[in-house]
Formats: C-alpha cells, sequence, structure tokens
C-alpha cells in the first residue's frame, strides 16, 4: 500500500497503483484489522499511563480511480482522485452514525473474498453519490460459525427491513443482552 496523506487527524492510503495489485481489497481490510489492533495494545498503554484512550474511524471502498502526479507545476502529489475516494472517505465518517469502527461498500466486501467477516448496516447515499451504496461492518477474521449475537442482529435486521417492527425490537434486545452496548443494535 501507499500512505498518501495527512489531513489533520487523518491518512489516506491506497493500494493497487503504480501497478495492478491482485488482492488489494483483501491487504487494505487486513490493513485495517491490524490498526484496530494496534490501536487496542495502544489504549492499554495510554490508559494504564495516562488515563486516556482515543478511537479511529475507517472507511474502505475500492474501483477505479484517478491516479498519479496531480497538481500544478510548482506543487503536485502522487495521489488518487475521483468517486471512489470520495466513497472511502465519506464511509470514514459514516461510523459516526452506526457507533463502529471500520465500515467498508459492497465493491470491498465481494472483492475482498470470503477470509473476514462483515455485518450488513444498511444502505447509505453519500454526499456526493446518486445511488444509494450497501455498507458494512468488518468485524474480523472468519474463523468458525458467526457468533449467536451476530446471528441475533442479522434476524433483527431482516425484520426491520420487512416492516416486522416488533420481532425486529425482540431480535436486537436479543444481540444486545449478548453483546453488551453494540451500538448498531441498540
Amino acid at each position: 500500500g501507499t500512505l498518501d496523506k495527512y489531513m489533520g487527524d487523518a491518512i489516506m492510503c491506497f493500494w493497487g497503483a503504480p501497478l495492478d495489485l491482485p488482492g488489494h481489497a483483501d491487504f487494505a481490510v487486513a490493513t485495517a484489522l491490524e490498526m484496530v489492533e494496534e490501536l487496542g495494545r495502544i489504549n492499554a498503554e495510554w490508559q494504564a499511563k495516562f488515563g486516556l484512550s482515543i478511537g479511529l474511524r475507517i472507511g474502505i471502498n475500492t474501483g477505479e480511480m484517478a491516479v498519479g502526479n496531480m497538481g500544478s507545476e510548482q506543487v503536485f502529489s502522487y495521489t488518487v482522485m475521483g468517486d471512489n475516494v470520495n466513497l472511502g472517505s465519506r464511509l470514514e465518517g459514516v461510523n459516526n452514525i452506526y457507533g463502529t469502527r471500520v465500515i467498508v461498500s459492497d465493491a470491498v466486501k465481494n472483492a475482498a473474498g470470503s477470509a473476514f467477516r462483515y455485518r450488513s448496516l444498511d444502505k447509505v447515499r453519500v454526499k456526493g453519490k446518486e445511488e444509494a451504496v450497501e455498507i458494512f461492518e468488518l468485524l474480523g477474521l472468519a474463523a468458525g460459525p458467526d457468533p449467536e449475537w451476530l446471528d441475533s442482529f442479522h434476524l433483527g435486521l431482516a425484520a426491520y427491513r420487512a416492516g416486522r417492527w416488533e420481532e425486529a425490537e425482540a431480535a436486537f434486545g436479543t444481540c444486545l443482552a449478548l453483546k453488551n452496548n453494540d451500538a448498531p443494535a441498540g
């Protein structure tokens, strides 16, 4: 991957340029999981030393992008631009709405394959896009069967999408009983 730039408290990275990189979505998703894991270690240390911790939000998208030296003759940088870059950036902010850390687009979920575990969250239409995009929370590696709380969440989401409100509330309640403080179920 390429660490493209720092923007305030944010960083931007991309995979698959300047040369095509088969499995680029897998690398991006695996990097997000490593970042979450490392932040957990950092937060444990900082909590013990300073009594504080920090959070993170990650948005990941894949698709065609313009890549190369962008700017003018005086100031330019090697970067990526385009609608698919914008969507990744918007998904980072969407984490605030769902109380999640890592949101990926359906394009990433489809490209990264079955090595990772996700849960469907919603379909959203972000600023600058006409069509809604299905989004997923990245949960981790797909090792073993889904945990019971995740099964309950999926039942609740299916009931919610079908307008079966009482059934949805009961399933989300079961999810919360099994995984306390699960923001998307709350």
